[in-house]
């Protein structure tokens, strides 16, 4: 999960808008 959540994480990447899957990484 570790590696998913990075990828989809928004806020490793600024900018990128809040999706439904970044509650997951938080």
């Amino acid at each position: 999960m570790g590696k998913v959540s990075v990828q989809i994480s928004p806020k490793g990447r600024p900018g990128n808008p809040p999706r439904p899957r970044a509650p997951i990484c938080a």
